[in-house]
């Protein structure tokens, strides 16, 4: 039996968020996530550039947003030293909203 990660509870928690009609837009370094996203019902692409995508960020209803260093590992919740920081305003979201949108 595989151990409840805070990860895998994300992520379940996204893909029942997007078969309700949220749309969740993602970019990516890898093909293979990225089709796998899209597959979902996600909204991803290929982070177009040579180099690395390393920005982590999730923008909720324009008011909240969680950025930081983590991946969305098992290991990035439970396990690694990690940075993240929450917003809950939404000047902060706009800014961040901004921002995504561009690299969009």
């Amino acid at each position: 039996m595989t151990p409840h990660t805070p990860c895998k509870s994300l992520i379940k928690k996204m893909v029942r968020a997007v078969r309700r009609g949220v749309k969740i837009r993602v970019i990516s370094n890898y093909a293979e996530v990225i089709d796998t996203l899209n597959i979902l019902g996600f909204y991803a692409k290929k982070w177009p550039a040579s180099n690395l995508m390393h920005s982590k960020l999730v923008i909720i209803d324009n008011q909240i947003v969680v950025s930081g260093s983590h991946n969305f590992t098992g290991n990035a919740f439970t396990s690694n030293l990690e940075t993240s920081n929450i917003f809950n305003d939404e000047k902060t979201a706009k800014t961040f909203s901004d921002f995504f949108k561009n690299l969009w």
